[in-house]
């Protein structure tokens, strides 16, 4: 088997974290799928399919990414797209996306949300979006479904091999902060 590379977006992460490419390499090989939650950091398109203000399904979104516009809030991929490259993983599918089939989830499910936060409250005013208590409502969801595909040992095997990442909190700090007069969790 060809050994991977990480690109120069990776690396930097990589060294920041005092991590070389080859120690996370190592490591890389016991996942076997990856569970995201976050905001529009880690957003795959989950608000794609939510009454949301906070969208970015539309151009300058996605000019980089070979799907175009996709629900990234950035120009080509996420983090969580660089992590699942770097684990051999396939990109995760927005757990709202009605396209995405009960096999897609067997590598895992991205549940970010843009405008998510640790409150329940914040990015209320934007409309529908999947706060942090939401998302992980979600992944029990996909748990039920992964049980009518494997026996309790085999989906227990999975997790213990399964990466989560958690990437969020700063809606929070926003919300508390810089909007203070919608947002009354300041005081």
């Amino acid at each position: 088997m060809e050994k991977r590379r990480a690109g120069p977006i990776m690396m930097l992460l990589l060294s920041m974290a005092g991590l070389s490419s080859d120690k996370v390499m190592a490591a890389a090989v016991q996942f076997t799928a990856m569970y995201a939650f976050g905001d529009s950091l880690t957003d795959s398109g989950n608000n794609n399919y939510l009454n949301s203000l906070a969208k970015a399904n539309y151009v300058p979104y996605g000019v980089d990414f070979y799907q175009g516009p996709s629900g990234r809030f950035c120009n080509g991929r996420t983090i969580i797209d660089y992590l699942g490259d770097l684990l051999e993983l396939p990109l995760l599918p927005a757990y709202s996306n009605p396209f995405a089939s009960s096999r897609d989830i067997l590598k895992g499910v991205n549940y970010a949300s843009a405008a998510a936060g640790i409150l329940e409250e914040t990015g209320q005013t934007l409309g529908e979006r999947f706060s942090f208590s939401q998302q992980v409502q979600n992944f029990e969801s996909t748990l039920s479904e992964l049980r009518k595909q494997m026996h309790d040992q085999e989906l227990n095997q999975h997790l213990t091999k399964a990466l989560a990442v958690l990437i969020l909190g700063s809606n929070d700090y926003i919300n508390n902060y810089l909007l203070s007069s919608l947002y009354t969790t300041s005081y």
